[in-house]
């Protein structure tokens, strides 16, 4: 594969006009972000860019990006050290073009995770962020066919995923000549809400700890019939308290019982379900377009014995439930300390030997309507990071299924987990 994709040129791309401000205060939830970057690649078959040229695709994307910079500055600043701002310093995202001797098509219907990787601007055991550098990465794969992958690499320091998408969204729409109808983010009112705080460097994380296993990454496809049938299983099981599933409940409750029959195969009988929870709708405030990390991990735990698929679900849902704006609020007002609390609990629960199954749901993100002036994608994806016992749920593009992107450890790939598919 490494003969297939070749670099054309690298480019560092800048705002079009100064940052409006030379410091973008942390919050303390990207304070505690994990510094790797978050990857997204889309994929557009030949049918929806054939009217342009490569260099016409180049150039429009040249063209756009400096405008999208200067919307979303903070992208195109340093992140200094300290762990509490970003220098606003219009330094640019890196901006890479690349060939690829591929037929388009074969990657979207065979996927290989290996594969994928090579059409990120950075690599995934490469993915942690340094200081001093670029916020922002973008490699435009352009393929033989006249298809175009693009992949879009941001640092989890600056952003979460829904953060990610809707800068996605706005370079989209300002490169096919629609900016006026973009709205810009609100990037301080996170730090307002929840100021930066003194941590312990390093500071204890719950989960995405790169992993010195050997890592595999699978994708399990979920379609309307199959996410049907779980349902069905979780509303009519006797004793169920969760009779109106929703798709991520049933589908994180089936792979997390995956989870727990195989490590308890392996002699863990505690297993923990950890789900990244977006903020923003349960904030009084609700600033909907905050710019930045605004999520909680909220746990999910079993007792010995407890796996029937209603029962995690149900687990699940109450486990979602508890972050509410009272909870928030709590957050607010103990300084943070209420959220270190949990994540310290977490902490604990791995220290003591529980594994965790730690998950995100992506489903929500507009990904499949990112149009740069030659249509919509024909698939998204992500690319995982070496985390094990990883699992992001993408909605596909139909819009009906989900597709679960899993990592596990080698030893663990088969068994129980490759069910899923069934």
């Amino acid at each position: 594969m490494a003969n297939r994709v070749k670099i054309i040129s690298k480019e560092t791309i800048r705002p079009s006009s100064p940052a409006e401000q030379h410091i973008r205060k942390f919050s303390f939830l990207d304070q505690l972000a994990v510094p790797n970057y978050i990857p997204l690649t889309f994929f557009y078959t030949a049918d929806r860019s054939c009217q342009f040229s490569p260099a016409d695709i180049i150039l429009r994307l040249k063209k756009s990006l400096p405008d999208a910079l200067t919307m979303f500055y903070p992208i195109a600043g340093r992140i200094r050290k300290g762990n509490r701002f970003i220098d606003c310093n219009d330094n640019g995202a890196e901006f890479i073009e690349a060939r690829v001797h591929r037929q388009l098509r074969d990657v979207i219907e065979n996927p290989d995770a290996d594969e994928l990787k090579e059409y990120l601007p950075v690599q995934p055991e490469d993915h942690h962020q340094q200081v001093d550098g670029a916020l922002l990465l973008v490699q435009a794969n352009l393929f033989d066919c006249g298809g175009i992958a693009m992949a879009v690499c941001l640092s989890h320091k600056v952003a979460d995923g829904t953060s990610l998408s809707k800068f996605v969204q706005a370079w989209a729409a300002i490169s096919r000549g629609e900016a006026a109808g973009v709205v810009a983010p609100n990037f301080h009112i996170l730090a307002e809400q929840f100021p930066p705080i003194d941590l312990p460097e390093p500071h204890p994380s719950p989960s995405n700890v790169i992993s010195g296993e050997k890592i595999v990454t699978r994708r399990f496809i979920y379609n309307e019939q199959k996410l049907a049938s779980l349902k069905a299983e979780i509303a009519t099981a006797e004793g169920s308290t969760v009779k109106n599933p929703s798709r991520v409940e049933a589908i994180s409750a089936s792979i997390w019982r995956h989870f727990i029959e195989r490590h308890r195969r392996h002699g863990c009988t505690k297993v923990a379900a950890v789900h990244s929870v977006n903020l923003r709708a349960r904030m009084a405030d609700s600033p909907l377009q905050a710019f930045g990390n605004c999520y909680v991990l909220t746990p999910a735990y079993v007792t010995d014995g407890e796996h029937e698929l209603h029962r995690l679900a149900e687990l699940l849902r109450n486990a979602f439930k508890k972050i509410d704006g009272e909870y928030v609020g709590e957050i607010q007002r103990s300084g943070g300390g209420e959220y270190l609390t949990l994540r310290q609990r977490i902490v604990i629960m791995k220290k003591e030997g529980a594994a965790m199954c730690n998950f995100s749901s992506w489903c929500g993100f507009p990904v499949y309507e990112v149009d740069y002036g030659w249509g919509k994608p024909a698939w998204v994806c992500t690319t995982l990071l070496p985390f094990k016992n990883i699992v992001i749920l993408m909605s596909r593009p139909e819009g009906r299924g989900i597709e679960a992107w899993v990592n596990m450890v080698e030893d663990d790939d088969g068994g129980d987990l490759k069910t899923l598919q069934a």
